[in-house]
């Protein structure tokens, strides 16, 4: 059910959600409103009672109003887990924390708006969490952090010794229950790594991290010499049977290096369960091989590989100028990618799309096997993007990401003009077709850090606004700055 079109198609706002709490009315004000339904129901059309109200679908339920920066999120059984970082004091429930310089932050938020756990991480590094993962019980973070010794729970990670100063860290933690503190388990320092968001974590634990590599590694007897331009690289690391359990690195896997000019940085997305497939996406410009299977294009290019549970290619297609931002493992075993492309859109020797002209936000389902489809795309007249993508239990789609000027999530063109990007927040069902969306901005770049369902259902979004914004986009709602944590129905 889409809610209107055009402008209509943006539900109201709520200007009673500053504080993170519900619009659900108090149960004495529920039955007071219902007592006086009721009776002027009864007036005129008899002892009819038409039950309580049903919540609006794509309603702003709450609004939170984050610490610090905000830059990943991920959704467990106990709430929402917010991964950032800040600077000076960090005040929450369970204490007070002061940055050395910069120092990581996560956050425990529950299901309501409210944070019930934080805690700083770090040391003399400016440090910061970018990306995190959850399976069960664990959660692995990547952090990054630079010029300077850090601490993330267990023992000191050295200082970055390549000239880019900063390294790659994967922290494994455990989630007890909701509001508990997050237990430390182990932490792997990578010297001349960048931090990338995404990693895939197996059921089992195990992790899968994949970025560009600009200098050379050595980790615990895996060496890799410098690269001439960078090469792509997938870290995997095993767990032992120990109580904590400590992770050490199983494999490290460079698929080649990229010629010319060319930089070559790979991102994974998803992990078979028990690990019987890998897949990749990357970027890079002139040529690369993977596993045999060799690439060019004119200027940069785009792809997605799929490698066995030994790191062998099963096969590679070449997504011409469609760049990936995100993408899930559906419960069917489909992997479905979102992003942004320009002109045709190409997968291998298929045109999925023509396109419109403009650069088209896209959602894309890619079988094991290697066949494509198109499942929706988000256009207008200039330039749009989905950047995250959430997977529902019932099998509907939640992206968000940003656009300029208008933006069309399947109703009519939403103006998208109050800035320079505005963002855009939809809920599609498992065939493509609209139910809600929003297109919120303010007067300067805004975008969208993640987007979770949580295990009640809702669809849970990361903003961050530069500038003041209205949550009502026709105005007179609450008004936010900087990173915000919305919840819709």
């Amino acid at each position: 059910m889409a809610v209107g079109c055009g402008d209509d198609l943006v539900a109201p706002g709520n200007d009673e959600v500053g504080d993170g709490s519900s619009d659900t009315a108090s149960p004495d004000e529920s039955e007071t409103e219902t007592e006086t339904e009721t009776g002027t129901e009864s007036e005129t059309e008899g002892d009819t009672d038409t039950g309580p109200e049903l919540p609006v679908p794509g309603e702003l339920r709450w609004h939170l109003a984050l610490p610090g920066t905000a830059r990943c999120l991920a959704a467990w059984d106990g709430g929402l887990l917010v991964g950032g970082s800040f600077a000076q004091t960090l005040i929450v429930p369970n204490g007070t924390f002061e940055a050395v310089t910069e120092d990581g932050m996560l956050l425990q938020v529950d299901y309501g708006g409210e944070v019930v756990w934080g805690q700083g991480y770090g040391g003399e590094a400016a440090d910061r969490f970018d990306g995190l993962t959850v399976a069960g019980e664990r959660v692995v973070a990547a952090a990054s952090y630079a010029y300077g010794t850090t601490n993330y729970g267990g023992e000191v990670l050295p200082p970055a010794t390549d000239l880019f100063g900063r390294n790659l860290a994967l922290v494994g933690l455990r989630a007890p229950a909701p509001g508990e503190a997050l237990v430390h388990d182990w932490s792997l320092g990578f010297d001349g790594l960048f931090a990338f968001r995404h990693l895939a974590m197996a059921g089992d634990g195990r992790v899968s991290y994949a970025g560009r590599l600009e200098s050379g590694l050595a980790f615990e007897g895996f060496e890799l010499p410098p690269p001439a331009h960078g090469v792509g690289i997938n870290i995997r690391t095993e767990l032992d049977g120990s109580e904590p359990p400590q992770a050490s690195v199983s494999e490290v896997l460079s698929y080649g290096e990229a010629v010319e000019l060319g930089i070559a940085s790979f991102t994974i997305f998803a992990e078979d369960p028990g690990g019987a497939g890998l897949y990749l996406t990357g970027v890079y410009e002139g040529s690369i091989d993977l596993g045999g299977e060799g690439l060019s294009a004119e200027d940069w290019g785009n792809f997605l590989a799929r490698f066995d549970a030994e790191g062998e290619l099963e096969w590679v297609r070449s997504l011409g100028g469609a760049f990936v931002s995100d993408g899930e493992l559906s419960p069917e075993g489909d992997l479905l990618l979102v992003g942004g492309f320009l002109g045709a859109f190409e997968f291998g020797a298929e045109v999925l799309s023509a396109g419109t002209g403009s650069f088209d936000g896209y959602v894309l389902r890619v079988t094991p096997s290697g066949d494509a489809s198109l499942e929706l795309m988000v256009t207008g007249p200039n330039v749009e993007s989905i950047e995250h993508l959430a997977l529902a239990p019932n099998g509907d789609l939640g992206v968000s990401g940003w656009g300029k000027v208008g933006i069309d999530l399947g109703a009519g063109v939403v103006p998208a003009d109050h800035g320079n990007y505005d963002a855009f927040i939809a809920r599609y069902d498992g065939d493509g077709e609209l139910l809600w969306g929003h297109v919120l901005g303010s007067s300067s770049a805004d975008s969208v850090e993640g987007s979770e369902f949580g295990a009640d259902g809702h669809l849970y979004t990361l903003l961050r606004a530069p500038k003041p914004l209205d949550l009502d986009p026709e105005g007179g709602g609450a008004v936010v700055e900087g990173a915000v944590l919305l919840s819709h129905e």
